[in-house]
């Protein structure tokens, strides 16, 4: 085997598949010997069961009439034009009242058929079927399967050669392009075992990439994300019971929420009491700073129709601001860092306001041409100021964010008095 295994690959492939077409030959040959032996056996017995019934019916006549004369002489006939090696007529005692031929002999096979004169029975015919002529021609058949069978195989491995050698040519060349100058040449046979030495002398960990470099900064986008400051959950943390503290930050999350989903903005907590609302781009949606501030506008709409029914405030200060964001995250964290800076300053706006709910619009949303269009704007604003304050859009605008803000506050209503 392991003589095998060192062999050119010029030898070993057309080896192994002529090894196989043989295989597959001789299975065939054998299916064919067992299937031509049944076949034969079969046509035999059909023959000498016919031959013995029509020899019976022959010398019956003759029989009846008591002429073993020319009972013999038909059975002689029978001989001379028939594959009958031999036949003879017995009595019902088992006596031979005539005979024809040889009897008994190696490649005979004898057959039987009664002799019926009107019902009763005179005796029988035995007839000995000489089997040589169709076994010489059954091994005729399975020697030209097995001289078909190495032909097949060796026109294999011929034509797997060819292929081989261009494959060990190939291998060689691959080889003598990856081995080093100083690589001493074991002289294997075998392509294969070379190319993997050649492969285990080379320097790989040189080889190896390096880590994957950062996304450009032209893969960056601009994204615009709303700052939701909970003013009121800070002060309520430490006064109510856990129970109603889980109500009431179930109920601002309900809100944020809602306004979120309507203008396609991802929630995401970011600070303890804070909240982040990311707009990427949409097609046919407006620009991501004006469904950022649309959102906002429906987060103070909801907390005001929400205020009358229930007995705790809901007081929240909202910033939108822009910042870069990259296509792959996963890659380069450098667009995380500049969003959290720009996060932090959207917080600082917000806890700089001191009356609720205001909604803060940062010098870079204010870039965007349909927010501006459309925002009515603070007008004694302080120089100083982190952000400019938002007091209401565009009429139409406000029509469309009073109906969803009714529609949401009957959806989300407080159920019990505590909330």
């Amino acid at each position: 085997m392991q003589r095998f295994k060192d062999l050119s690959l010029s030898l070993q492939l057309p080896l192994l598949a002529a090894g196989c077409a043989l295989l597959v030959g001789l299975c065939l040959l054998w299916l064919a010997a067992t299937s031509s032996a049944y076949l034969q056996n079969e046509r035999e017995q059909l023959y000498g069961e016919s031959l013995a019934q029509q020899v019976s019916a022959t010398v019956r006549e003759a029989l009846q009439r008591g002429d073993l004369l020319s009972a013999r002489a038909s059975l002689q006939r029978f001989v001379d034009s028939s594959l009958a090696g031999g036949i003879t007529i017995q009595d019902v005692e088992g006596m031979a009242m005539g005979t024809a031929g040889i009897i008994n002999a190696p490649n005979l096979t004898q057959y039987s058929a009664p002799i019926r004169i009107g019902e009763d029975i005179a005796g029988q015919v035995l007839v000995s079927v000489d089997s040589s002529a169709g076994q010489e021609s059954r091994w005729r058949f399975l020697f030209s399967l097995l001289a078909l069978a190495a032909a097949l195989s060796l026109l294999v491995f011929m034509a797997t050669r060819v292929f081989a050698q261009r494959m060990a040519t190939s291998l060689l060349a691959l080889d003598t392009q990856l081995a080093l100058p100083e690589t001493v040449d074991p002289q294997f046979d075998n392509e294969i075992a070379r190319l993997r030495r050649s492969v285990e002398v080379l320097p790989l960990d040189m080889l190896r990439g390096h880590a994957p470099v950062p996304a450009a900064a032209t893969e960056f986008q601009q994204a615009t994300i709303l700052f939701v400051h909970l003013a009121s959950l800070a002060r309520y943390v430490h006064t109510l019971g856990e129970s109603n503290l889980h109500r009431y930050t179930r109920r601002l999350q309900q809100i944020v929420q809602a306004a979120a989903q309507c203008y396609r903005g991802e929630l995401i907590v970011s600070r303890p009491f804070g909240l982040v609302v990311s707009f990427s781009g949409q097609p046919n949606a407006g620009s991501e700073a004006l469904r950022a501030a649309s959102c906002a506008r429906l987060i103070a709409l909801i907390t005001l129709g929400l205020q009358e029914r229930t007995s705790l405030s809901l007081e929240l200060a909202m910033a939108v601001g822009q910042c870069e964001q990259s296509t792959d995250e996963a890659r380069d964290i450098y667009p995380q860092l500049h969003l959290q800076g720009a996060i932090d300053d959207l917080r600082d706006a917000c806890l700089s306001h001191e009356y609720y709910p205001a909604i803060l619009l940062a010098d870079s949303a204010l870039t965007d041409e349909q927010l501006t269009s459309a925002a009515v704007l603070a007008e004694d604003g302080k120089d100083d100021a982190l952000a400019t304050e938002l007091l209401r859009l565009s009429p139409e605008q406000e029509n469309l964010l009073a109906h969803q803000a009714q529609m949401i506050v009957e959806r989300i209503k407080p159920r019990e008095a505590a909330t």
